[in-house]
């Protein structure tokens, strides 16, 4: 095996016709030292020879090279040309395969996650895009964990779907080198990477592959056909906010995994890094502060897409909380859905999303409160905050009493296209909080009036909700939930309230924490939202003991624990929400390194997090 590099027009004229398997025959070609640094694929078969200090190459002029490519009928036996093989493994093989083991898989799609990028290096502009999905082949319970890269495929990494057959080729396994470690080995995609699905057209889906005839594969597709369909379709699932890996139990290794100079992050590092998100981004960091409030918030109190309205100069005031609005003035705000043509084409193209980049604006004390603009924008509010970046400060105290004359009016400063845009939005109902259901520390009632700053993303915003996979919405769903079309195309769906309603997966509701700085000055709304259920496609890689459901264990172990009840039948049953809110109290007037996921959505929405909780007492202890 050896490289052959085309260059120039050659690429652009061959680029769509030479797949694996293809036999090739070449003249006037040249012979040269290959390249050192490139990556090379591992062959299926161990015995083949592999020459990795020269390459062939293939030029347009001096001298034009000649290229052909031979059906498979012209293929002469004398030739003796090596078939291609593949490595594919089982979900059952998984487990005992070393890191950075080089293998290939094939499965049913079961859940796609939303594209997000990461950068390619720190103050760089350029980006990775990836996503997660779950694939699953019937040798175990469990299913692959993919990282999937974009790679020079667009059109097969748009069309990744739920209830697809993928096939990913030069797979690497990712696993901790802790064998004691629970948590799951995953794989991640290499340079050397292809992936095939289900009705992309020749040489992109499976149809005329030379992994058909791999026994593996042949024992895939036999047991696909004594799978029932619809049991399949209730397992599958799209979008939403997913972290993997969990973050490690200690945060010494959470440092030695980031590899980083400095790993807390200061509160102003926090309003800058959340200003300078792309589109798509995300970060994790760590942030040194206290738990300052916490409430639980059903369901139902997510964030709705209000339509474009015209705006008058107003006084802005950060971080401001009013009254609802009277029953005619929510309906009046509602967002009308037109009904929409739905296509139950499996593999129709989907519409993109494109949004700014957003920046903050200037949280210096000198900036002056309030100030006037003026603005024609879309906005994007829930039923108790606004999804989008506040600042509180002394100013907003001072002028309270002007919300309070105008309770139907609810200020917010909208931050889209690379300025400040400030705007006022009717609220609509905000959510019925039980008192049970909210706990405050006691520095929390002392401080909250003189904040200099507080950023609210408390709230849960359809984008981090997963939802159910069906045919018939697959466009509004892909559409919806960001799955990264391959090209652009004009007109966007609506997302009605029924169809919100129809597929959200969450059963329950979330936790809003509030992390106070240790500056007391800077205090920050974060989003807390636990597995509940065995099923929940984010159990994988945590663990299955069971814990006490304080506060602190479900943030750290990323669930709830299910309790035994006793009697004439035994079932297994979830706290009551208030019984979690209220062991808060064992963290009042406490500091703790808190891991947060940080996501730019597009427009000015972000969501932030929480994913971890560690104690820094340990940390100084041994410094």
């Amino acid at each position: 095996m050896m490289s052959m590099v085309m260059w120039n027009d050659l690429c652009l004229e061959w680029y769509n016709s030479i797949y694996v398997g293809s036999v090739l025959f070449i003249q006037q070609y040249t012979v040269k030292p290959s390249y050192q640094h490139r990556t090379w694929p591992t062959p299926g078969d161990p015995q083949m020879k592999v020459f990795k200090t020269v390459e062939v190459c293939l030029n347009p002029r001096e001298p034009a090279s000649e290229l052909y490519i031979l059906p498979e009928k012209n293929v002469k036996p004398e030739w003796q040309l090596p078939k291609v093989r593949y490595h594919f493994i089982s979900r059952v093989d998984l487990d005992h395969l070393p890191h950075n083991y080089t293998c290939d898989v094939i499965g049913l799609v079961i859940f796609v996650g939303r594209c997000e990028r990461l950068r390619k290096k720190e103050g760089a502009e350029d980006f990775w895009l990836y996503r997660w999905v779950h694939i699953i082949d019937g040798t175990a319970d469990k299913p692959f964990i993919l990282e999937l890269f974009s790679t020079s495929q667009p059109d097969v990494f748009e069309h990744i779907h739920p209830m697809a057959y993928l096939v990913c080729t030069q797979m690497r396994v990712v696993r901790d080198p802790d064998l004691t470690s629970s948590t799951q080995p995953y794989l991640t995609t290499s340079n050397e990477s292809q992936l095939f699905i289900t009705g992309l057209g020749l040489h992109k889906s499976h149809k005329g592959q030379p992994y058909t005839t791999d026994p593996k594969v042949k024992a895939f597709i036999q047991w696909t056909k004594t799978q029932n369909e619809n049991d399949l379709l209730q397992r599958t699932v799209i979008g939403g906010y997913y972290h993997f890996p969990p973050p490690p139990v200690t945060f010494a290794q959470f440092c030695k995994d980031n590899k980083a100079e400095t790993v807390l992050t200061s509160s102003n590092e926090v309003m800058k890094m959340i200003a300078n998100l792309h589109y798509r981004e995300h970060k994790r960091i760590a942030f040194l502060g206290s738990i300052a409030s916490v409430r639980y918030i059903h369901h139902s109190c997510t964030a709705k897409v209000l339509p474009a309205m015209d705006v008058e100069e107003e006084e802005i005031f950060f971080s401001a909380r009013s009254s609802p609005p009277s029953s005619q003035e929510s309906d009046g705000l509602a967002q009308k859905s037109p009904t929409q043509k739905r296509k139950s084409e499996l593999h129709q193209e989907t519409e993109p999303l494109t949004a700014p980049i957003m920046q903050l604006p200037d949280f210096s004390p000198s900036s002056k409160f309030p100030f006037r603009r003026k603005r024609q924008q879309r906005y994007q509010t829930e039923d108790h905050d606004t999804a989008a970046v506040y600042q509180q400060s002394s100013a907003e105290l001072n002028n309270k009493e002007n919300e309070e004359n105008n309770p139907n009016l609810q200020s917010c400063s909208r931050l889209c296209g690379g300025e400040s845009h400030v705007c006022s939005v009717h609220a609509v109902q905000q959510p019925e909080v039980s008192s049970d259901n909210v706990w405050e520390s006691d520095i929390w009632s002392e401080v909250k009036g003189q904040l200099s700053v507080h950023l609210h993303y408390g709230c849960l915003l359809p984008e981090s909700i997963p939802r159910k996979f069906d045919y018939h919405h697959r466009e509004l769903l892909v559409q919806q939930l960001l799955l990264h079309p391959a090209k652009h195309q004009c007109g966007m769906h609506t997302w009605s309230k029924q169809m919100e309603e129809h597929s959200s997966l969450l059963d329950h509701g979330h936790f809003e924490v509030t992390i106070l700085g240790i500056n007391r000055q800077f205090a920050i709304d974060t989003v807390f939202l636990p597995v509940t259920s065995t099923e929940d496609h984010r159990k994988l890689g945590l663990l299955d003991d069971l814990h006490s459901n304080t506060l602190l264990s479900c943030v750290n172990l990323g669930y709830v624990s299910q309790q035994q009840t006793t009697g004439t039948h035994e079932s297994s049953v979830l706290p009551p929400p208030d019984s979690i809110v209220q062991t808060a109290d064992e963290l009042n007037r406490q500091h703790f390194i808190c891991i947060l996921d940080i996501c730019h959505l597009g427009e000015a929405t972000v969501e932030v997090f929480l994913n971890q909780l560690y104690n820094p007492l340990p940390i100084a202890q041994a410094v």
